[in-house]
């Protein structure tokens, strides 16, 4: 089983980014808000999940307003906690993503169109731009993701 699961995953994954953030690409540039582009980007975090034969079990998320700022900050144990973030979330979300997370074909397009914020943590200086625009994106009423360990937990325990 534990093959089939993993050859679906990858499936999903791949038609995954091509299809839905393709189509975030190409929406993002006429909504800025999200009303369009988001259900594209949550589309995106479901077929991932399907693929994998993976559920998803969200809570709290129902207590996001779309436009009252918001800053999530969970801990980030698998590479899949994006797309399920992404799947439950009600509202769009505004990651702050490593620099090199920009630079996927089609997918880093895709970030940057839709107001994503890259943060370079081998420069201390962009780093603080980085979370300083973070705060403003905040402040305009939009909800921000960042994982606060700055990288996925090797054993489940919270890092520094």
């Amino acid at each position: 089983m534990r093959i089939i699961t993993t050859i679906t995953g990858y499936l999903g994954l791949f038609l995954a980014n091509v299809i839905f953030a393709t189509l975030v690409l190409i929406v993002a540039f006429i909504d800025r808000k999200g009303l369009l582009w988001w259900p594209f980007a949550r589309m995106w975090g479901k077929v991932i999940y399907w693929g994998a034969l993976t559920p998803i079990d969200a809570r709290g998320f129902d207590q996001l307003g779309w436009d009252e700022p918001a800053i999530l900050m969970p801990n980030h144990e698998s590479y899949l906690d994006v797309p399920a973030l992404m799947a439950s979330c009600p509202v769009p979300l505004r990651f702050v993503a490593r620099k090199e997370v920009f630079k996927a074909p089609i997918m880093g397009a895709a970030m940057w169109a839709t107001g994503q914020i890259s943060i370079d943590r081998s420069n201390q200086a962009q780093a603080i731009e980085s979370l300083r625009a973070a705060a403003k994106t905040v402040a305009r009423g939009r909800t921000v993701l960042l994982f606060p360990e700055g990288t996925r937990s090797r054993d489940g325990t919270l890092g520094s």
